[in-house]
């Protein structure tokens, strides 16, 4: 079963030509199913499986293609809070219930 995340990246400061490299590497991680780069507005457009690569990784690659994320007080709580709930979603997907999982347990 795949979860499917959608995630709009907005970029800061890069070089020319470094845009094409890390769109290169993204295209290369396990787990990333499409993306997308709108140059006016600086947002990178990525659709992955949270089973198989995190958000948290996508920015690693960019960082090391030098690619800046932008820095504003809003992306930083949006990323801030995608890398929480991810983590969230995936410790919950293993997780037995410690409630109500076996009927014949008695009822208080």
């Amino acid at each position: 079963m795949a979860i499917i995340k959608k995630r709009k990246i907005k970029l800061s400061n890069f070089a020319n030509g470094q845009i094409e490299k890390a769109v290169q590497a993204l295209n290369e991680l396990n787990g990333v199913k499409e993306f997308s780069y709108d140059r006016k507005s600086r947002i990178l457009t990525v659709r992955y499986d949270l089973e198989k690569l995190l958000l948290k990784r996508i920015e690693d690659v960019l960082a090391e293609h030098e690619i800046q994320l932008d820095n504003g007080l809003f992306s930083r709580m949006a990323r801030s809070w995608h890398h929480y709930t991810e983590q969230n979603e995936l410790d919950n997907l293993h997780v037995n219930p410690t409630c109500c999982s076996d009927p014949k347990l008695p009822r208080a």
